[in-house]
């Protein structure tokens, strides 16, 4: 009796562990899209090899690309910098997960597919934003650089029809080391009603599609053009100054253009701003 007892039992944990398995195999992991843009500089993978931040590299592995998120969760990986390291980023990311490169010092793609993304040519957006009359305020063509890049990553994605297949879309500048879990912030959206996207400055964002395509294709609708026109509460979840202090100085700088941009999609859409959009501390910058 005491074998039979004893086979039942094994015959149980087997079982147990063949439906886990089984149910595994059939759940739906969510999808995130990666969006690498902006300047090498610090980034693990740049062409200096002097310059590579190991604090950064150690903040991916322990914070972003850890094996429980690699997991529960499918991903791709977009890049859109100056130059990097391409051996050493496919090495580190891999080519399962990394879908296309594209390094604008040489414009060059890594998936030599049809590239044409329809993203118009910088000096477009350059030559629109420099037509304004800018003897009241203080210029930064920075920021069309950063937006262009931006807007060139996901549209990247886009063309693979990878963003609106997508949960959550996160974009990342490329000298920033990661100083919270990345599941931990998909779950402040998951976890609160309302949220749709939670971002460190202009530095990280991650988010649902929708409000991620009105912060990374902004150079194609009001980015660079907004000055204080959005009604807004006294409060804001960031820059809650508003650059009001400086206006001849703020109104058009990269943060400030691009947290009215996010301002607008909710009020376009009756959202509450300080529910639709929060802000955390989430990551340095390594300089």
């Amino acid at each position: 009796m005491r074998y039979i007892l004893l086979l039942i039992g094994i015959m149980t944990i087997s079982l147990c562990i063949l439906l886990r398995n089984v149910k595994e195999s059939f759940t739906v992991k969510k999808k995130v899209v990666f969006l690498f843009s902006g300047n090498a500089r610090t980034f693990p993978f740049s062409k200096d090899t002097h310059k590579r931040s190991h604090e950064i590299l150690e903040s991916y592995n322990r914070y972003v690309f850890t094996e429980s998120f690699k997991k529960k969760y499918d991903y791709e990986i977009y890049i859109t910098c100056d130059h990097l390291d391409l051996e050493d980023t496919l090495r580190y990311f891999s080519e399962n997960h990394i879908k296309n490169i594209h390094l604008l010092d040489d414009d060059y793609y890594l998936t030599t597919k049809d590239t044409n993304t329809n993203t118009k040519n910088i000096e477009y957006y350059l030559n629109k934003y420099n037509e304004k009359d800018w003897s009241h305020y203080l210029k930064h063509e920075g920021s069309i650089h950063q937006h262009y890049k931006i807007l060139d990553c996901y549209q990247m994605a886009k063309k693979d029809n990878n963003i609106h297949n997508s949960d959550y879309i996160v974009r990342m500048r490329m000298d920033i080391e990661m100083t919270r879990d990345l599941e931990e912030i998909i779950g402040m959206i998951e976890k609160t009603p309302g949220v749709e996207i939670v971002i460190h400055y202009d530095w990280f964002a991650l988010g649902k599609p929708s409000i991620m395509e009105w912060y990374c294709t902004g150079l194609e609708h009001n980015y660079g053009n907004y000055n204080y026109n959005v009604p807004v509460p006294d409060t804001l979840p960031v820059m809650n100054d508003y650059g009001r202090d400086d206006i001849q100085r703020w109104t058009y700088s990269a943060e400030r253009q691009l947290f009215e941009m996010l301002y607008d999609y909710c009020v376009q859409r009756k959202l509450d701003i300080n529910q639709t959009i929060r802000s955390e501390q989430l990551c340095t910058i390594k300089r």
